[in-house]
């Protein structure tokens, strides 16, 4: 029975465990399974980070990019 690896398409580091993925592939047997973490969590009644309500956590970190000129890492002008 092939051993299922679970990843969630939608997720930037899915091409980079893609990569590593295609390697084993070829010497052990398992099966990939694409899957969308955000649908997961919705049927167990759970929502992502970013939608849970809780941007006041991020503040600090606007206000101190704000004073500095500087972005936090991982955040772009947009």
């Amino acid at each position: 029975m092939p051993a299922a690896w679970y990843f969630d398409v939608v997720s930037p580091f899915a091409d980079l465990q893609w990569r590593r993925l295609t390697s084993l592939l070829a010497a052990h047997d398992i099966r990939p399974v694409p899957i969308l973490f955000a649908a997961v969590l919705s049927a167990i009644g759970n929502r992502a980070g970013g939608d849970s309500g809780q941007a006041h956590l991020h503040l600090p970190a606007r206000r101190l990019a704000r004073a500095t000129g500087r972005l936090p890492v991982g955040t772009t002008r947009g």
